[in-house]
């Protein structure tokens, strides 16, 4: 019933979009207009992994087409600000958090077998912080150390989780040795608390 209620409203909207928030919050961000407290894509995350459960997990074909819709959508937006600013802009929009989205497009690329949202998945996992920990190893530990400390885990663990499902999907040895990287040091020698 949940999933049929909000397929009646992404249809209603007319090009994929479905959030609680109207467009304009979002838009709001996009633009850097305000130092808005919105996280738009964290929120979206929420959604996009509980549609791609109701597919996974209760076999629901049109949580998917919802999802896929939606996930068009994000894409869209992504694409329109990477052609307006550029990776540089991309970049700085990201410094915020954007929940599992990456690991969520991943979810989607798998159940669509499509790879192309497995491209869209690493937009959103910073280089700055994934790229090193996928550099380290055994003779560079203090390297993972340093990319993890005073990082907020609600924000960074997401990312991190994201170049694991990546690697599951993908096989990709970088995301595998961020990932590795990440929970080498955390088990070895930090606590990652949430707030």
């Amino acid at each position: 019933y949940v999933v049929r209620v909000l397929a009646e409203c992404q249809d209603a909207m007319g090009d994929g979009y479905l959030s609680a928030f109207p467009r304009s919050e979002f838009a709001t961000v996009e633009d850097f207009k305000s130092r808005s407290p919105w996280v738009p894509y964290y929120v979206m995350h929420k959604l996009l992994v509980g549609l791609l459960e109701a597919h996974s997990l209760l076999g629901l074909r049109l949580a998917l087409t919802v999802a896929l819709k939606l996930s068009e959508h994000l894409r869209g937006r992504v694409e329109k600000m990477l052609a307006s600013g550029g990776e540089q802009r991309w970049e700085e929009f990201i410094n915020q958090e954007v929940g599992g989205m990456s690991e969520a497009l991943t979810q989607l690329a798998v159940a669509t077998k499509d790879p192309s949202w497995v491209q869209l998945a690493k937009r959103f996992e910073r280089p700055c912080f994934v790229g090193p920990l996928a550099l380290v190893g055994a003779s560079t530990k203090r390297g993972a150390a340093q990319a993890i400390e005073k990082m907020h885990a609600n924000t960074h663990l997401p990312e991190i989780l994201g170049a694991a499902a990546r690697y599951e999907a993908t096989g990709e040895p970088a995301a595998a040795r961020a990932a590795m990287s990440f929970f080498d040091e955390l088990n070895s020698s930090h606590t990652f608390a949430t707030g």
